[in-house]
């Protein structure tokens, strides 16, 4: 038997295995692990064509308490031909009528799953727990140590019920919501949301409205539910090299003692300290990547973005853009985030003047100093325990794309030379990025002085 993931939880789906007279051999992981609590061997990253080529002939399981990164491993690995088994602990009591209709299971000690309850593919039944008749447990959900879910209960795709909650029979919750711990689920819990309490109530509503084009809504805590400051835990993304991004990683570390700082660059992969991450705020400043849907619901209180561009300019390449549209005035944007980028509510903008002779580069060393005053000006306000603001500005567009920056970067020799160079212009960082297709071949501008 190999497992995939060695920390906390892996512990215990090692117990499991063990208590079924199954060997565990070793383990796949991001990196080696510098704590080996049973000697077990590090065969690489399960990223790699080792893992691929060693786990179709071998047993396996995903040990990895998080949802979306166990979903995410599954998923790669079914698509290789590659499937993991079920970790059932003996002690478990399963009726025959129940059905564990996937693969990569968990069922812990002393766990009940009663009569014509299903149980889906990934999911983590954990110690003590009790799956009541007919339940529907949907895909990579986990259910916590000693919940409860009554009769008739359905459980979406995705969804973490903490430990000791009690959900009345009949209820469904949508998918990928978080009951807290300790919970009492009284009524239908609607996709994304967060509830805690007894009786529960919602703590943050991520989304509410489906369709392509409806926008999330997001419902902020009160200033009477955020804890004092100096007990926020707060996640910080910045940006790698850049001094402005360390500022403000400081700022945040001084004041706020429970501070994960992360600083990356454009290519690399989102970091898995960040996938674990659970607390009050997360910061996104300058940040290389997209923050996951599923890292964004673990922020209790907030999660606020620094965007260089105005609400007239969301999503990539935004500074790209209004120097195309030869702007008289551009800006930064504080916004909340949801999983759509460059949607939520605006909290912030500022503005200043855009010259002929400005740049792309000049006009982003302008938004990079403005954002680290509206920085400190947000900051300031949680800091005084104060509600952020609300601005009255909304979004104009729908976010840019990769491809229409693809597309801006892209001349022909049919465009007029006043197109050409403009384009030029827009799409000129440190570096040119404009580019010239004929047939197969791609010419790239370069400098004369190079």
């Amino acid at each position: 038997m190999i497992l995939i993931g060695y920390s906390g939880h892996s512990y215990v789906v090692h117990g499991i295995f063990e208590a079924l007279g199954k060997k565990v051999i070793g383990y796949f992981d991001n990196e080696e692990k510098a704590i080996n609590p049973y000697n077990l061997k590090y065969f690489g990253k399960e990223t790699s064509e080792q893992a691929y080529t060693v786990l179709r002939s071998d047993e396996f399981f995903i040990a990895i308490g998080d949802n979306s990164i166990r979903q995410k491993i599954y998923e790669s690995f079914k698509a290789q031909g590659c499937l993991p088994v079920n970790a059932i602990h003996p002690s478990a009591e399963i009726d025959p009528s129940a059905q564990l209709i996937g693969n990569g299971i968990m069922i812990s000690s002393n766990v009940s799953v009663n009569a014509l309850s299903k149980i889906g593919n990934g999911v983590i039944c954990n110690t003590g727990c009790v799956i009541e008749h007919e339940c529907e447990v949907g895909d990579f959900v986990h259910v916590g140590p000693g919940t409860v879910l009554c009769g008739n209960v359905t459980v979406g795709e995705g969804s973490f019920v903490g430990a000791n909650a009690v959900i009345r029979q009949g209820i469904h919750i949508g998918k990928h919501c978080m009951i807290g711990a300790g919970a009492v689920v009284i009524k239908d819990v609607p996709d994304n949301t967060i509830v805690a309490g007894n009786p529960s109530r919602d703590l943050e509503l991520k989304q509410v409205r489906k369709g392509s084009e409806a926008a999330s809504e997001q419902v902020e805590k009160t200033p009477e539910e955020i804890p004092p400051h100096k007990k926020l835990k707060v996640l910080f993304i910045g940006k790698a090299d850049d001094q402005y991004s360390k500022y403000a990683g400081e700022f945040v570390s001084l004041h706020f003692p429970e501070t994960i700082t992360i600083y990356g660059k454009r290519g690399e992969q989102f970091p898995k300290e960040a996938y674990e991450w659970e607390g009050d705020i997360i910061v996104s400043y300058l940040s290389q990547w997209i923050i996951p849907e599923a890292v964004l619901r673990k922020a209790c209180v907030m999660a606020i973005n620094f965007h260089p561009g105005p609400p007239e300019y969301p999503g990539i390449g935004c500074t790209n853009f209004a120097v195309y549209d030869a702007v008289k005035e551009y800006g930064v944007t504080c916004h909340h985030m949801l999983a759509k980028v460059d949607t939520g509510k605006i909290i912030s903008v500022k503005r200043f003047p855009v010259y002929e002779t400005d740049t792309v580069f000049a006009i982003t060393q302008r938004c990079y100093a403005l954002i680290l005053n509206q920085f400190y000006e947000v900051f300031d306000t949680i800091i005084q325990g104060k509600p952020l603001p609300a601005s009255t500005e909304n979004w104009k567009r729908k976010p840019y794309l990769r491809k229409e920056l693809n597309m801006l970067c892209k001349v022909t020799p049919d465009m007029p030379l006043e197109e050409i160079n403009r384009r030029i212009k827009a799409t000129n960082f440190v570096k040119h990025w404009a580019f010239m297709q004929v047939g197969d071949n791609i010419f790239k501008l370069v400098d004369e002085k190079k």
